[in-house]
């Protein structure tokens, strides 16, 4: 039996939303990357970023508007995040032809995710995970040209919701570091268990189950698009027992605009491995290499 229980929310928002295209990271779009502000009409307040320019610090507001609504599913196990974790991933995307040239190049994208401590935010108890996400165009030639950007998320420890982040972000040039900008938000609680900006880890693998099924509809620019988040059966990968989720963003005609799959490990809730599909097209592959317990 499914669970449902609706809510429906107005907001302004586009980092939460398809989980895949914030899997194209290697295609030039970073999912550790929350450059994006958002508005609750729910609670009338807006929500800014800030962004340092030379340390001139401006108040940014999204001005495209979102209408969201999605199934509020109780969760079934509490985070198991322990201070000291570490995991470490890495993602491809298929290799791609040079133009005008006889070999091919791979893009290779490196995240680590720590378990640093404990503090409070806004009063809340949270874990403190940092991140350190690295792109390189040419994982073969440590003189390419990538970005990295680094991450402090605040995560309760009670609900498991993504509290805060900050987030600095810098282009690399034959490796040196450049253009740095700095960000931070709050993230409204009433978003903040469909928002996605880890690529380990999102609230809602708090709620799975093998009947879980979960339905993200938003209204874009006149159209109504919604993404399904089902579990779809069980495996093991790397003798760890995991559900299957298959994430498909599905279009206003009914036809699938792009499916991923995710293997969450089920006592941890954390990801281990993730393909992004466009039609028969594998587009990106993420897989958990290291974790220290």
């Amino acid at each position: 039996m499914k669970h449902k229980n609706g809510l429906a929310i107005g907001l302004i928002i586009s980092a939460v939303l398809l989980l895949i295209v914030g899997y194209t990271l290697l295609s030039g779009v970073n999912q550790d990357s929350p450059f994006i502000p958002t508005n609750s009409s729910v609670e009338n307040s807006t929500i800014y970023f800030l962004e340092d320019n030379g340390g001139v610090i401006n108040g940014t507001e999204l001005l495209d508007r979102l209408n969201l609504s999605f199934d509020e599913i109780p969760h079934n196990t509490n985070p198991t995040f322990k201070i000291g974790n570490k995991f470490e991933y890495v993602a491809h995307n298929p290799k791609i032809g040079g133009a005008g040239h006889d070999h091919t190049t791979q893009s290779i994208q490196k995240i680590t995710y720590s378990v640093v401590e404990k503090e409070k935010s806004s009063g809340i108890e949270c874990y403190v995970i940092e991140s350190v996400n690295l792109f390189l165009t040419n994982e073969f030639d440590p003189s390419s040209s990538g970005r990295v950007s680094r991450q402090i998320y605040y995560i309760s420890t009670e609900t498991g919701r993504i509290i805060r982040f900050t987030s600095s972000e810098a282009s690399i040039k034959n490796g040196v570091e450049m253009n740095k900008k700095d960000y931070f938000a709050d993230v409204p609680s009433e978003i903040s268990e469909v928002y996605n900006s880890i690529i380990a880890y999102s609230p809602w693998m708090l709620s799975l189950d093998d009947e879980f099924e979960m339905e993200i509809k938003r209204f874009v620019e006149g159209k109504i698009e919604k993404e399904v988040i089902t579990v779809v059966g069980r495996d093991k990968i790397k003798n760890r027992e995991c559900y299957i989720v298959e994430l498909r963003n599905i279009g206003e005609n009914n036809d699938v605009i792009s499916r991923e799959t995710k293997w969450i490990d089920t006592q941890k809730r954390i990801l281990i491995k993730s393909e992004v599909y466009y039609g028969n097209l594998k587009i990106n592959s993420i897989e958990l290499v290291s974790e220290l317990k």
